[in-house]
């Protein structure tokens, strides 16, 4: 999937520029996923011969080692996929992208293009009925082209739908070039305002 956001070379804040958001869909065997393997092997541990683990009785977030929680989202299923609710928004989701989301919905998020590319890749989780890697891919004019990924892997209570996904970002390592991305999607807030 691509997303191209423009803007105007009026705003004298933002000057112009285009930014070229793209990312693959991997299997979680195609990629390294460093802290995020331990989401996965929990998963998998809870799940057993079901294809997800359910949210209410297995999945708990006080399970996961504690530096891996504020990394974390929490969604519910609207409707088989017409819209998302954001159960648990983790902490570091707060401080990077500078929003809340825990107790709204996907349709509420402040950045248009972000709210389809989670849309599209939380129906392809469905879809897939699979953990899946979402694999980004950000060409800045004139700059470096990092990559980044999120891990989204579905939950279910009645052992046949997805009705829930959880995702893992490694927002906080030392490697991760999140906020690169989430400074030229979301544009600078004037002095002392936050979103």
């Amino acid at each position: 999937m691509r997303a191209k956001r423009k803007f105007d070379p009026s705003n004298q804040l933002l000057g112009c520029w285009v930014l070229d958001i793209r990312y693959d869909v991997l299997e979680t065997s195609d990629i390294d996923l460093g802290i995020g393997q331990e989401v996965l092997d929990y998963w998998n541990r809870l799940r057993g011969e079901a294809f997800a683990p359910t949210w209410s009785d297995q999945f708990k977030l006080t399970d996961l080692p504690i530096q891996i929680v504020p990394d974390m989202t929490v969604i519910d299923v609207i409707d088989g996929g017409a819209n998302f609710y954001y159960r648990f928004w983790g902490t570091n989701h707060v401080v990077m992208k500078g929003f809340e989301m825990s107790g709204k919905t996907i349709d509420q998020t402040p950045n248009e293009t972000i709210q389809k590319i989670g849309t599209h890749q939380l129906q392809a989780v469905i879809e897939r009925r699979r953990p899946t890697v979402f694999l980004y891919s950000i060409d800045y004019p004139r700059r470096h082209k990092p990559a980044e990924f999120i891990l989204r892997l579905p939950l279910s209570s009645d052992g046949e739908t997805v009705d829930g996904i959880v995702s893992h970002q490694d927002l906080s390592s030392s490697g991760a070039q999140w906020e690169s991305l989430f400074e030229k999607v979301w544009p600078p807030l004037p002095q002392g305002t936050r979103a």
